[in-house]
């Protein structure tokens, strides 16, 4: 079922298909409005900015083809979900409609069933597309401030914080960086981070034994410092 704000704009000259139309739709949830003829539709899209046009493609006034290619050529409307609407030949119209970046086409009469069903799909799809665009757009704000943040830093300080994140994202408590450079070795560590030697790195690679009989042991009134290695 359409939201609560789902509107829908019908752009036709036969004045029995628009209120037809109209019923239909209004019956079914969705806001309509009307642009007879297609008189002024770009001023009635800024007014109301509908999630799908129904647009017929003969009308006496206005071609409603090269409406759509207006329509398509402008970047506030490019992705907007247009149904074009014709008595045409379907072959002929639905060719040229989705050529000019028509969403689908719909031949008089039609089908209210299928009719519906086709503007739900292509409002959630239009949909679906307007939040990938504002996610794309979110991400490449982002990007671009930590281009800024990161070029004011030096590359020690770069390459502390990446240690420090990629340890907090795997769970350990220090993490070190190996980066080769021309006219160095490779192996050369960045200096000021911090790596463990191996035998800490082995001792955190051998899992405990599960035997009930392992157990801590060190010195008295230490705490037990080391494990006893006999029980692994």
């Amino acid at each position: 079922m359409p939201g609560p704000a789902t509107r829908v704009l019908v752009a036709d000259d036969d004045a029995s298909l628009v209120q037809t139309l109209t019923w239909i739709l209004k019956e079914n949830g969705y806001e309509v409005a009307v642009c007879p003829g297609g008189d002024g539709l770009f001023a009635k899209l800024e007014e109301i900015k509908p999630a799908l046009l129904l647009l017929d493609i003969m009308m006496p006034k206005v071609d409603g083809l090269q409406l759509l290619e207006r329509l398509k050529q402008d970047e506030r409307y490019r992705d907007l979900p247009v149904l074009m609407v014709s008595s045409m030949p379907p072959e002929e119209a639905t060719v040229r409609a989705l050529g000019l970046g028509a969403a689908d086409f719909i031949s008089k009469p039609f089908r209210v069933r299928e009719l519906l069903a086709r503007v739900d799909a292509h409002i959630r799809v239009g949909r679906a597309l307007a939040q990938a665009r504002e996610e794309a757009r979110s991400r490449a704000a982002m990007v671009d401030i930590l281009h800024e943040v990161t070029d004011s830093l030096k590359p020690d300080e770069m390459y502390h914080i990446l240690a420090r994140r990629v340890a907090r994202a795997l769970n350990i408590s220090k993490c070190s960086m190996v980066a080769r450079q021309t006219g160095r070795p490779a192996g050369h560590r960045r200096r000021g981070v911090r790596e463990p030697d191996a035998a800490q790195s082995a001792d955190r690679a051998r899992p405990l034994s599960r035997d009930p009989q392992s157990r801590l042991d060190g010195p008295a009134g230490a705490g037990g410092g080391r494990v006893d290695r006999s029980a692994l």
